[in-house]
C-alpha cells in the first residue's frame, strides 16, 4: 500500500506541469481537443516509461541500497531544482524566449516557459501535430523523476498508468478552471511537485 501511495504522489507531482498548461491555455481561450490531449498524455507518459527502465536497470545491475540512494537523491534533487525554479519565477516573470535558430530543444523551452506557444498556428486550437510538442515539453520534467523512480524499485505499470492518467485529468481540470477565469481563486501550487518530490526521496530512504 505504501508503494502504491508512493506511485499515486509520484504520478501527481509529475503531472502537475499539465494542470497549470490547461489552465493557461483555458484563460486564454484556446481549446485541446479529447485526441490532443490523449497525446500530450500519451507523450508524456511514454517518456516517463523509458527513463523508468533505465532506472530499473540500474537498480537490477547496482547493489540495492547503493541503487535506492542514488535514487532518492536524484528525486530530492530534482524537488530542489523545482522549488527554486517556482521561487525564482515568482521573483521574476519577465522571462525572455529563447532567440536564434528554432531547433526543436528551443521550441520545447519556450513551450516550457509560455505554454501558449504551442499554438503555432495561432488558431486557438492545438491540433494533434501541436500536441507532439506540448507533449515533449511536459514530458522533459517526468524524465528525470521517472530515472529515480525507476532506480528506487517503483513498479513501472503501476506508476506510468497513473502518470497517464493524472496528465489527462489534471490538464482537463486546468482547461476547465481557466475557461471559468477563477485564476485569482486558485493558490498558488507552483512549489507542489518540488515538495512531493523531496518528500517522495525522503519517505523511501527511511
Amino acid at each position: 500500500m505504501a508503494d502504491f501511495f508512493s506511485c499515486l504522489f509520484l504520478s501527481i507531482a509529475v503531472s502537475v506541469d499539465s494542470f497549470f498548461a490547461g489552465l493557461t491555455y483555458g484563460l486564454r481561450g484556446i481549446r485541446i481537443p479529447i485526441l490532443s490531449q490523449c497525446i500530450i498524455a500519451l507523450s508524456t507518459s511514454a517518456a516517463f516509461l523509458l527513463s523508468m527502465t533505465i532506472g530499473c536497470v540500474i537498480e537490477r545491475v547496482v547493489p540495492f541500497d547503493l541503487s535506492k540512494y542514488a535514487g532518492s537523491a536524484i528525486l530530492i534533487f530534482l524537488g530542489i531544482l523545482s522549488l527554486k525554479e517556482a521561487l525564482g519565477s515568482e521573483k521574476s516573470n519577465n522571462r525572455k524566449r529563447n532567440e536564434g535558430k528554432n531547433t526543436l530543444l528551443s521550441i520545447m523551452l519556450d513551450i516550457m516557459k509560455e505554454p501558449e506557444t504551442a499554438d503555432f498556428d495561432v488558431s486557438g486550437i492545438i491540433e494533434p501535430k501541436e500536441s507532439f510538442f506540448l507533449g515533449a515539453a511536459l514530458a522533459l520534467d517526468a524524465v528525470g523523476a521517472g530515472l529515480g523512480a525507476g532506480a528506487m524499485g517503483f513498479k513501472v505499470i503501476h506508476a506510468v498508468l497513473l502518470v497517464a492518467v493524472f496528465e489527462f485529468a489534471l490538464m482537463s481540470v486546468g482547461l476547465y478552471l481557466g475557461g471559468k477565469n477563477i485564476r485569482k481563486k486558485i493558490p498558488n501550487l507552483s512549489c507542489l511537485p518540488g515538495t512531493i518530490l523531496i518528500l517522495i526521496g525522503i519517505f523511501r530512504l527511511i
